[in-house]
């Protein structure tokens, strides 16, 4: 109550930035949670104030949120690598344009010199087949580079979907988290399926995949 009483709290929950919590602050404060969990029940938190309830709810989603933030890094910094290699990858391709383009002006220009001086037909000869041996290398990485950067592109397109994805996906595995752990399974499948409706969802995205790897939910399935 103190709290909440403070000046511009409101102001303060409202651009709180879960991206501002550190491992180890994000993990004191879940352990607090999971200690006085049932402080953190709507009912318990509502006998004791009207705002304790939203209050708590929004704590530990952003406990939750800040948890997917952190295992999302490492996808982050795959795609920035991802984008600078795409980037150099086309910074290199032309260059080998350019360098195609002169050596295209070279054997043109050895063709008419070996039209106008036969006698120099042999060491012309020999100029043009080192030329086409550097135009055949300079084609083959090109070829090559194209399909890298096709696969970098496909690469980049699915981490950006997924990067785009993830903030609802968080938000609903949040909620879910908050509201959904205590009803039945049905319930639960019916709530998700509207929710996710609403978040624009083309069908309801698995929470369990999103929230553990699939080495912990072998294990849970295990374990019953």
């Amino acid at each position: 109550k103190k709290f909440l009483n403070e000046r511009g709290v409101k102001d303060r929950i409202q651009q709180f930035d879960a991206r501002s919590l550190t491992p180890g602050i994000r993990s004191s404060v879940n352990k607090i949670i999971q200690q006085k969990s049932d402080c953190f029940k709507p009912e318990n938190a509502m006998r004791a104030s009207k705002a304790a309830a939203p209050l708590a709810a929004w704590a530990k989603a952003n406990v939750d949120y800040a948890a997917v933030l952190e295992r999302i890094g490492p996808l982050t910094t795959q795609l920035n690598q991802l984008e600078a290699s795409q980037k150099k990858g086309e910074s290199d391709l032309s260059a080998l344009k350019s360098q195609l383009e002169k050596i295209d002006k070279n054997v043109e220009k050895l063709r008419k010199d070996f039209a106008k001086n036969c006698k120099e037909a042999e060491r012309l000869q020999e100029g043009l087949e080192k030329a086409e041996h550097q135009l055949t290398t300079a084609q083959d990485l090109l070829e090559k580079l194209t399909g890298e950067k096709v696969r970098w592109s496909q690469d980049a397109v699915v981490i950006k979907e997924k990067n785009k994805q993830m903030p609802r996906r968080a938000l609903l595995c949040a909620a879910f988290l908050t509201y959904l752990t205590k009803y039945p399974e049905d319930l639960r499948a019916q709530w998700l399926k509207q929710w996710s409706e609403k978040l624009g969802f083309e069908s309801t995205p698995l929470v369990t995949d999103f929230m553990r790897n699939e080495s912990q939910l072998l294990q849970y399935k295990s374990e019953g």
